[in-house]
């Protein structure tokens, strides 16, 4: 017969570092994946104007950010988190987003489209206001984006 010691007890005959080795290992065993980012949009890599593309390759901000990913928007106006795409035609991507800093504050979601003008960027509206655009592809992105380890 196995004798296992109680679960208080084993834990505290492990030192820290142990006991993250024994929850990395049960997160691994148990298949803990964590959440998972997936756009909503779909549109691939990051598009901005130079602050916005200097923001999501180097971390740094600037006056005038806008930027546009398949998760987000960022412009001067504020920022959305998209949660739902409600349609996309022709080129025209409307969604569903939380957003702050534009508008009326109020617990709704906003409807935020964003239309591909082809080689003129995207345009971003939110509510039927333009916030941001024209928005080019960020050199750099799909590499930041694409999976893989770096170090």
């Amino acid at each position: 017969m196995l004798h296992f010691p109680s679960p208080g007890r084993f834990a505290a005959t492990l030192s820290p570092k142990g006991r993250g080795k024994v929850v990395a290992l049960a997160m691994a065993v148990l298949g803990y994946t964590g959440p998972a980012l997936a756009s909503v949009l779909p549109i691939a890599g990051a598009y901005g104007n130079a602050a916005g593309c200097a923001f999501f390759l180097r971390g740094e901000a600037g006056t005038g950010m806008a930027l546009v990913t398949g998760e987000s928007l960022m412009s001067p106006a504020g920022g959305c988190d998209f949660v739902e795409l409600v349609s996309a035609t022709d080129g025209e991507f409307v969604a569903q987003a939380a957003c702050d800093g534009i508008g009326e504050i109020h617990d709704g979601l906003d409807r935020v489209i964003v239309r591909d003008g082809g080689d003129d960027g995207f345009f971003v509206s939110i509510e039927n206001a333009e916030v941001a655009g024209p928005l080019s592809p960020c050199p750099g992105a799909a590499e930041a984006l694409s999976p893989g380890v770096r170090i």
